[in-house]
Order: structure tokens, then sequence, then C-alpha cells
């Protein structure tokens, strides 16, 4: 029998989707409560070795034989990602961190996430029906499973002393990508609204402040971008805000009891900007700020390692690919983030497809991530890239 590469190549991106995102949750969900043993150690970086290759013949396929579906963002994208590259290895080589592994590591995974989660997002047809049922059921699953494990109101994981178990902030990446794939691709309002509030559920009682808080902004700008292109979208969207504000209002004492449990409710004592992660957070930018101002143009590759001997301490934001790729890299990531919103905001003037709109959120949710939380590795960095330059391969 003949094998089917088209057929083959098109499905390759969405399996690896459902390897790399579902299947990281309920590996990691099963690992904390001890019913299988970490044979993949944390799962993500396993599997994207695994993934590597075949997402990477994906792409060298369609480049070869669709390069009229390629343009100046994906280029700029695979640019930049070489020269984070070479930035990375020349330090490991020649540097102040020379045999690092650690920070080489750092870097070459955040690549390795990026481009394949960029070969994803653009080669994916996530409107196939087949595929959209499986995502589905699996969320329902994995919301399933979750909150029959809730303990007071928030997550507990069991198993603490096993080194795979990821941190909230990993369960909150996977549910994020998840559910938008399902809110913006699902024909059925009232299973949108399921997927959202699951989501929301899950990502508070997770923890995961800044994921819910950038998630639930991004949806909502979406949606008010959508909804102004018409008078009746106007109307809509005023009165669902009015009736959102007026339920929260009405029930405050139960949203903060809802809260109280949670790591949310440290936001509610003390305020955003006077939270203990807000506080190191300012510090480490504090830092960071300084050790460009000596070195503006080239920057200081890792100079947090030496300052505070973490390599977690990193500036969480954008200011991260200034202090470790100079002043070129941190003006590239400003090219392609621009490039994102001018591609996505623009298509959406003339069509409001699933495809537009997943990459309008996917865009606005890595511009909203860089100013206030991640690293410029952030992997959704890829699934923005990707997401808008899918709206060209699909042509809707």
């Amino acid at each position: 029998m003949l094998i089917n590469i088209h057929k083959l190549v098109s499905n390759i991106p969405i399996i690896s989707f459902l390897l790399l995102f579902p299947g990281f949750f309920i590996y990691q969900m099963l690992l904390s409560q001890s019913q299988i043993t970490g044979f993949l150690g944390g799962y993500f970086g396993y599997m994207s070795l695994i993934l590597f290759i075949p997402l990477i013949l994906v792409f060298l396929y369609h480049f070869i034989n669709n390069t009229k579906f390629f343009a100046f963002i994906d280029y700029f994208f695979i640019f930049l990602m070489l020269y984070i590259a070479v930035i990375a290895l020349y330090h490991f080589s020649f540097g102040r961190l020379a045999n690092n592994y650690e920070m080489l590591e750092w870097s070459i995974s955040g690549i390795i996430f990026n481009i394949e989660c960029y070969v994803i997002a653009k080669f994916s047809d996530f409107e196939n029906s087949i595929f959209k049922k499986i995502i589905l059921f699996l969320f329902l699953y994995i919301s399933f499973i979750y909150l029959i494990n809730l303990d007071k109101g928030v997550m507990v994981i069991l198993n603490l002393g096993n080194i795979d178990l990821v941190s909230y902030q990993g369960f909150a990446r996977s549910i994020v990508i998840h559910a938008s794939l399902l809110i913006f691709f699902l024909k059925s309002n009232l299973l949108r609204l399921l997927i959202l509030l699951l989501a929301f559920w899950i990502l508070i009682t997770l923890g995961s402040r800044s994921e819910t808080i950038i998630f639930f902004l991004s949806l909502s700008i979406v949606f008010l971008l959508n909804s102004v292109k018409s008078l009746n979208g106007i109307i809509l969207a005023l009165v669902l805000i009015t009736v959102s504000a007026s339920l929260v209002i009405s029930n405050v004492s139960s949203v903060m009891l809802f809260f109280e449990n949670t790591r949310f409710y440290e936001f509610f004592t003390v305020g955003i900007f006077n939270s203990s992660s807000s506080s190191a957070r300012a510090l480490f930018l504090e830092t960071a700020t300084q050790y460009i101002y000596e070195s503006p143009f080239f920057g200081n590759y890792g100079a947090y390692l030496f300052h505070f001997g973490s390599i977690g301490a990193y500036p969480h934001n954008l200011m991260s690919a200034w202090l470790n790729l100079g002043l070129f890299g941190f003006i590239s990531y400003i090219i392609i983030l621009f490039r994102l919103l001018q591609i996505s905001l623009k298509r959406l003037l003339s069509n409001s497809s699933p495809f537009t709109l997943f990459a309008l959120f996917a865009s606005i949710f890595i511009v909203l991530s860089f100013m206030f939380s991640k690293s410029y590795l952030f992997m959704f960095f890829g699934i923005a890239v990707g997401a808008c330059s899918n709206i060209f391969l699909r042509r809707n």
C-alpha cells in the first residue's frame, strides 16, 4: 500500500498538538496522583525531542512545495530563532557562561519549543471535525479528573517529592491553548461557555495568576474588537459587560469566598503590585535594567545568574530579550510583535473566521505575556507567529 504523504504531513501537526498539550496535562495529573512513574521525566521536554524531527520534516515539505505560503514573518521568525541559538552557543563556548549547560539547555529548549509550536499552529487544520471532537473529549476528561481531585477548592499535588512534577504554570499553559482552540473553533455557543467556565475554574484553582488574567484580557479584547464591527455586536458587548459586572458586584462575598483558598487572594489583600511575585519581578527588572545600561547594544547575557544565582531570575518581560540578546534581538521581537497585531487586525476587518480570531487572540496573548510575565523564549510566541501565518495558508 502506498503511503499518502500529503495526508501524513497534514496529520503530524494536530497529532503533535494532542501529544504536547492535552497529553502533557494528563501525564502530569497521573504523575501527581502517583498513578504512573515518571518514565518520560517532566514529559514536555522528552516529547518535544521525539516530535522535533517529524515537525521539521513537515516544515520542509511545505517549504519545498508551497513557498507562496511563507511570508516575511515566517522568514524573520526562523532567522530570530537561529540568531538566539548562535548567541547561546557563543556564550556557552566563549563568554562568561562558558560551559554552563543549564543556561544552554534553557535557551536551546526554548528555541525547540517555539519552532514546534510555530509548525503546529501554522500547519494544523483546527477545523478538522475529528480533531475538534477529540480535543473536546480530552478537555472534558481533563476537567473531570482535575475537579474531582480538588481539595478545599484548590489543586493539591499529592506526590510532592517527585522531581518530574512541573509547577502550576505548566498546567496553565496547556489549559490556555487547549481551551482557546475550543472557544474559537467550536460552533456551539453553549459548549463555548462551558469550556470558558471550566478553563477559568481550573486556572484560578491552579493559582496561575498571570496566565488567568492574560487569558481573560485577551479573550475580552478579541470579543470587543470583533463586536465593534457591527451595531448588534456593540449592543451585545455592552449587555454582556453590564450583566457580568452586575453579577460580580451583587455577589462580592461569594466571589471573595471562592478566591480565599487560591493564590489570587493575595491580590485582594495587598494589591497586585504589592504581591510577593510582583515584588520579586520588580527587583529582577531593576537589576536587568542596570546591566542593560552598562551594555545597551550587546546586552549582558545571563547576568542575573551571577547576580542572583538563579536561572529563573530573568526579567519577566521582553526586557529579557534586550538583556540576553542585545538591542538587535530586542528590536527584532518588537518588529515581529507589531507585524502579528497588524496581520490579525487587518484580517479581522474583512473576515472573522475562527483562524483569524485565534490568530488575534494568540497575538494579544503573547504581547501581554511579554509585557507582564514571560521571557522572550515563552513558547506562545511560536504559536502566535504560526497562527498568523496560518491565515495565509487557509486563505479564510
